[in-house]
């Protein structure tokens, strides 16, 4: 049974359909890079390797990219924009250390530059990810939490959804996402116009 004002998102990008399905708690949207040209033409597929390179395996796929074995992240955004899952939403990353059990990583092809299509699809799918992570949530008193996309980020604060970049993770030295994710938000998710290819 679907929670009244939930919108469930698609099932090809890993959104579960049944409110039901949630088993892993979720309060984190973490937004990386993939340190790779900008304006590069790879795609989930090159990440895959590029993790199995690295010697990653997904035990038990579950939603998602089943063709992707090795992939960390749930989603790649590339240039073209369009999104690509990876790992599926229920199932945990491996893209920031310590803290893959409570997030969804969220990987931009490209090192600091991106395609306004890029920007475009992460604004959308940062605000379709809050709706999905609110939706089972409850407010006090144990009525449905009603997800609007109209003022996602607020709703997100309220209800403790962390949205940040790689780089904002202590113990990891990295630039990853080569922009400031907290001045992307407050700019209500708008392209950075020091960051656009």
């Amino acid at each position: 049974m679907l929670l009244k004002n939930y919108v469930p998102l698609p099932e090809h990008l890993g959104f579960p359909t049944d409110v039901k399905r949630v088993h892993r708690e979720i309060d984190t949207i973490i937004i990386h890079c993939s340190a790779s040209s900008n304006g590069g033409l790879q795609s989930s597929i090159d990440v895959d390797l590029w993790h199995r390179n690295q010697g990653l395996r997904r035990n038990y796929p579950t939603g998602g990219n089943p063709n992707l074995n090795c992939i960390g992240y749930h989603y790649v955004i590339p240039v073209h924009g369009f999104t690509e899952a990876g790992r599926g939403i229920l199932e945990t990353g491996w893209h920031t250390r310590n803290y893959n059990k409570t997030s969804i990583g969220v990987c931009l092809i490209g090192t600091d530059k991106y395609t306004k299509a890029q920007w475009t699809t992460l604004k959308i799918l940062v605000q379709g990810l809050i709706r999905y992570i609110i939706g089972p949530k409850l407010e006090k008193g144990g009525k449905p939490y009603p997800p609007n996309p109209t003022n996602s980020l607020a709703q997100a604060e309220d209800a403790g959804i962390i949205i940040l970049g790689h780089c904002d993770f202590p113990g990891d030295q990295t630039d990853c996402p080569g922009f400031s994710v907290s001045s992307w938000l407050a700019a209500g998710m708008q392209p950075l116009l020091n960051h656009m290819l």
